[in-house]
């Protein structure tokens, strides 16, 4: 053997560099030939090193095979930062030698005779190669290695057909709306070349090959592109489909007039016969003053009736932004007919992504983990711009890193830990990532107890009971298969009320109900009103309530005083406000609860203004005004979370101060009104106790905290 037929070489990993190469040869190389790297301890005493066999190219370990690792014990501890020379050499008779050197301490292992083709010897134990590329590599041959992700899974390529390439599809976890779209996608070509096939009439072929993909960040946008093309590409629509040319505006917006229609040229010239992957088009041309991105947009529309049928175009992005951004383009809107809406994933998806994360590095689990990181996702899931997949990422690799540092301590403490040790995450790893986020969770059986321990609200408790008894026993139907409604159907709601009678409150908790029932995806709770919604000029008060709807997206949008929104038949920007809000509480019906709270009859007032809010917002909760009795043991209540002492206090006396009050005061605002007599009582506990202090009394503690009748005056 005079050359060698594929790359070897080292790959080191490490924390700042997952995959560190050193002197790869190419394949062609001639033989004789060696890759080598100096390499340090990194603890004292340290004695193993091993060198473990896997397959993969010079960017990517696809999996490591389960042959034994070559072990280099050392004869002497080894000091901290000792240098350790790692070679490989293979001859010209395609023998391998791996050798280890310690040259300080003048050692040396090797292991000799290694044939090259003991690097396929047990390749397919704990891989994801398919078995046309085991055959191949068993009889030693080329296999294209890009197919595989740096998970070790299959990915499109040119060598898939198109069985694989639907298990494949099948076989990612979650997005099975967005799989029975790619479904009708494949079908209606399929008939099409069926029918053609049969002798039929039918004209129109597959019609526009141009695709819309709306969604957060880290659905799989890319992979269902990258699919979608070997597919099409096997199916003999796209000759060159498994081509994805990716830009964004900044590869297509020029900085002079023509350069924008170049730009875009030069990128549908570049995906001919393929895809041109156009991510967060919707930055393209960002207002009515983007001369630029105007021609790019326009450039965009004629390459894409020019190329109809050589070029998929895939405009991807936020869902609204992708939305507002047609709706201002209709020569883009009118060539798409293909939409594909990529749902973010729930918090099981993203434990089996998590999951999938840890196999493909060869790595395990502790026992019982599942529950603690779920709790962990279901947290930083939560958290602004997560990411979906890409965030999961970036946790594993928190939790990697957080494993990292435990290793290490114990290794320092003079440990001797296992192969299965360094290759397991504990629990305390996942902890140490959640930090003190991870505290002990309310069940939904404790936040009915909190709500229920709220002074009075009857009414409104037996309200959100009876939805919570809705959603509970669907759910025992949905796990009895016993057949549902597809979704709970509308969310929103009306609070109606005086003002302090919690509603607020019961909105809060009725955001964490509903989030550990699965109907709200995030525990968010955003409150706003008519300064936050309205603005001052045309087109700002649509911009400022999508902004909230966005902010709130998943969770709850609470609107307090709702009905101050429009003032009048001449308030034109609170009209839009309405008319915005109607139009978005039915696109967001099943995946945000709007809450329009105020006075009863204002709000009866208030939804006869547009007859699409009253149709919105058939759920009414009634919240009334708190008794005597009510309002006096809210403010005992109050007292003792701020930690005074009302021991002194008599309940009768303290009631007809309450009521004097009440009776005095036009809007008295039931707990608002107690609130603000406790606060009241307290400045005149204190300007009494500062006078005792003056006249030189020794005061207790108790005294301090004491409320005394004299304050309730």
């Amino acid at each position: 053997m005079d050359f060698c037929d594929r790359t070897i070489g080292i790959i080191v990993e490490n924390e700042d560099d997952p995959y560190a190469t050193v002197d790869f040869n190419e394949v062609g190389a001639k033989l004789p030939l060696k890759s080598g790297i100096g390499l340090r301890t990194v603890v004292e005493n340290q004695q193993r090193i091993e060198l473990k066999f896997a397959v993969g190219n010079e960017t990517r370990v696809i999996g490591i095979t389960d042959r034994e690792p070559f072990v280099f014990e050392s004869a002497v501890p080894l000091p901290k930062d000792t240098l350790v020379i790692a070679l490989l050499r293979v001859d010209e008779n395609g023998k391998s030698t791996l050798e280890i050197e310690v040259p300080e301490f003048n050692l040396r292992q090797e292991e000799k005779d290694l044939e090259i083709d003991f690097w396929q010897e047990t390749l397919t134990k704990g891989l994801s190669v398919t078995e046309d590329d085991f055959t191949k590599l068993q009889n030693n041959e080329a296999v294209d290695l890009s197919k595989y992700d740096e998970n070790g899974e299959l990915v499109a390529g040119v060598c898939a057909s198109m069985p694989e390439l639907m298990e494949q599809l099948n076989a990612l976890i979650g997005l099975q709306e967005v799989k029975d779209q790619v479904q009708k996608r494949i079908n209606q070509v399929e008939v099409e070349q069926k029918a053609k096939a049969a002798g039929a009439q039918r004209i129109g072929g597959v019609g526009s090959l141009h695709m819309l993909f709306t969604g957060n960040a880290g659905t799989g946008k890319t992979t269902i592109a990258r699919m979608l093309g070997q597919m099409y590409q096997q199916l003999g629509v796209l000759p060159n489909g498994s081509k994805v040319v990716e830009c964004t505006r900044g590869n297509l917006v020029g900085m002079y007039q023509g350069h924008s229609a170049k730009n875009v040229q030069d990128k549908f010239e570049e995906a001919k016969g393929g895809i041109l992957f156009i991510d967060e088009a919707y930055s393209i041309c960002r207002d009515s003053n983007d001369n630029f991105g105007q021609e790019t947009v326009d450039e965009i529309v004629a390459q894409m009736e020019n190329n109809r049928d050589s070029v998929m175009v895939i405009l991807a992005g936020y869902e609204r932004e992708m939305d507002e951004f047609l709706r201002k383009n209709s020569g883009l809107s009118s060539r798409i007919r293909n939409k594909i809406n990529f749902p973010d994933y729930s918090v099981a998806d993203m434990v089996q992504i998590f999951k999938k994360f840890c196999n493909g590095r060869n790595m395990h689990l502790e026992d019982e983990s599942d529950k603690l990181i779920y709790r962990l996702l279901d947290i930083k899931s939560k958290q602004p711009d997560f990411g979906n997949a890409r965030g999961v990422r970036n946790l594993f690799d928190e939790v990697l890193e957080s494993q990292n540092d435990r290793i290490m301590a114990e290794i320092a403490s003079g440990e001797q830990l296992t192969p299965e040790q360094f290759d397991t995450i504990l629990k305390v790893d996942l902890e140490k990532v959640a930090g003190d986020t991870l505290g002990d969770e309310h069940t939904i059986d404790d936040l009915l107890a909190e709500m229920n321990k709220l002074v009075g609200l009857s009414e409104a408790k037996a309200k959100i009971q009876e939805m919570v008894d809705n959603i509970q026993v669907r759910k025992v139907m949905e796990e009895r298969g016993i057949s549902v409604p597809d979704d709970h159907g509308t969310l929103h709601l009306i609070f109606t009320g005086n003002a302090g009678t919690g509603k607020t409150s019961i909105a809060r908790l009725l955001g964490e109900i509903y989030t550990k029932l699965g109907v709200l995806q995030k525990n968010v709770f955003v409150e706003t009103g008519r300064a936050d919604l309205v603005g001052q000029y045309q087109g700002q008060t649509a911009q400022l309530v999508m902004n909230k709807l966005d902010e709130a997206d998943g969770g709850i949008l609470f609107i307090d005083e709702a009905y101050t929104l429009i003032n009048g038949d001449k308030d034109t920007f609170g009209q839009e406000a309405i008319q915005t809000l109607v139009a978005e509480l039915e696109n967001r019906r099943s995946h945000l609860m709007v809450i329009l709270a105020g006075y009863t009859e204002e709000m009866k007032e208030f939804l006869k203004v547009n007859s699409g809010l009253a149709s919105r917002l058939s759920n009414e909760v009634y919240f009334a005004d708190y008794t005597l009795d009510e309002l006096t043991s809210i403010f005992f209540g109050m007292a003792k979370k701020r930690g005074l002492n009302t021991d002194g206090l008599d309940r009768n006396f303290v009631e007809n101060w309450i009521q004097v009050n009440k009776e005095n005061e036009m809007d008295f605002g039931n707990a608002r009104g107690v609130r603000n007599l406790l606060e009241s009582a307290i400045r005149k506990k204190d300007s009494r106790i500062a006078n005792l202090i003056r006249t030189g009394e020794d005061l207790s503690n108790e005294a301090l905290i004491s409320l005394a009748s004299e304050d309730l005056q």
